[in-house]
């Protein structure tokens, strides 16, 4: 056998021992099992989730979520008319529910403006429009 290797099991074996003794030995080494049971008890303390001690909350900030999306919609937005070519101004969100765009020449637009409220739901399917 190796040494080194020797040294290294000895090592181990001397930890689990030292282990299994401060687990159900200390301060008392036991002589029956209600003293191993005694010691193992005083031994393991438990947490606060396994002593029900903890009470999580989990709430959606839905102001928060929406106002998210509406900038998500912005972007893509922007990258659409971008994308066609289509001038404008500026493209913002102007409160949590409602995106403005400023400034687009009509003659760059193939459908009537009054479509656009009917357009941008089909663009973009995770928005909502009011």
């Amino acid at each position: 056998m190796n040494p080194n290797l020797k040294w290294k099991t000895l090592f181990i074996l001397a930890v689990i021992l030292f282990c299994i003794y401060f687990l159900f030995g200390y301060p008392t080494f036991p002589t029956s099992l209600a003293q191993v049971k005694d010691n193992f008890g005083k031994q393991i303390k438990l947490g606060l989730d396994l002593q029900g001690g903890t009470h999580l909350i989990l709430q959606v900030q839905i102001q928060e979520a929406i106002a998210q999306e509406t900038d998500t919609t912005v972007d893509r937005l922007t990258t659409q008319l971008r994308s066609k070519n289509i001038r404008y101004d500026e493209v913002r969100r102007a409160d949590d529910t409602h995106i403005l765009v400023r400034n687009i020449d009509p003659s760059q637009l193939t459908i009537p403006t009054s479509s656009c409220a009917i357009l941008i739901p089909r663009s973009f399917p995770n928005s909502a429009t009011s």
